[in-house]
């Protein structure tokens, strides 16, 4: 199994679909403030890729410590 798969199954399926739907709701929320849905469509899909990324990028590192550890 390579780095990337260990990493996503260290975080979790759940997990991301619970990050993803908390910005979607932040978005809605600011959307609603705003009153306007495009303004509020690219700081939420912004947050969405910062999430998952920043997510992925620390279980990588995580897994990569992990298997220098053992060796």
């Amino acid at each position: 199994m390579n780095e990337f798969e260990q990493a996503i199954k260290k975080i979790g399926m759940k997990n991301l679909v619970a990050g993803v739907i908390l910005c979607l709701v932040c978005g809605a929320g600011f959307a609603i403030k705003k009153e306007s849905i495009a303004a509020a469509v690219v700081p939420t899909l912004l947050g969405i890729v910062l999430l998952i990324g920043g997510a992925i990028s620390l279980a990588m590192k995580n897994s990569r410590l992990q298997s220098k550890q053992k060796k």
